[in-house]
Formats: C-alpha cells, sequence, structure tokens
C-alpha cells in the first residue's frame, strides 16, 4: 500500500534533515550544502512534479530589505 502524500513528504523531509545534519559535521553553512539538502528533499517527492510545470531557479542571492523595512 502507497503511504498518504502527507506522510511520504513528511519522510522527505526527516530524510533531507537527516542528510543535512550528517554533512554539516564535514561542511560548514553554506549555499552549496542547502542546495544539496533541497536536492534530497525533491528526490522521488511528490512536489518534485510541479518544477515540471513551475520551474524554479535558485538566484543564490540574499534579498535584503530597504533599511526603512527596519523602521
Amino acid at each position: 500500500p502507497e503511504l498518504p502524500d502527507d506522510v511520504d513528504d513528511i519522510l522527505h523531509y526527516i530524510n533531507a534533515m537527516n542528510e543535512g545534519l550528517m554533512r554539516l559535521e564535514k561542511l560548514p553553512l553554506s549555499l552549496r550544502l542547502i542546495k544539496e539538502i533541497h536536492q534530497v528533499l525533491l528526490t522521488k517527492a511528490r512536489s518534485s512534479t510541479l518544477i515540471v510545470i513551475f520551474p524554479l531557479k535558485f538566484s543564490g542571492r540574499n534579498p535584503v530589505p530597504s533599511p526603512k523595512a527596519y523602521i
């Protein structure tokens, strides 16, 4: 029997988190590590089929709000 979609999603998040924690023992927190964890999250995930419909691009930029946003 197949797992319910929400259970499958949670298992993908747990696998990605565990992979990330293991990789943090050898790598610093970086964009590379985040991309690798994201790849684990999407591998065979239900949401990965949406990428074909709505392709996403990781920009690598850190959007910083203007100083006025903090006032």
